[in-house]
């Protein structure tokens, strides 16, 4: 059973990626400059939205 469809802001239906997201923060924060997942979390939306305008 579905209990809920993601779709992107182009109307795509997209996966949930909260688990690769996890690991890859994880590493970010292992190997990078980063303080903790906030920062990384910041960063990545700025750029998103940076394309998106």
């Amino acid at each position: 059973m579905v209990e809920a469809a993601f779709i992107d802001f182009y109307g795509t239906v997209v996966h949930e990626d909260g688990e690769v997201i996890e690991k890859i923060s994880q590493e970010i924060l292992r190997t990078g400059t980063a303080r903790n997942k906030s920062e990384i979390a910041s960063y990545w939306w700025n750029v998103d939205w940076r394309f998106i305008k």
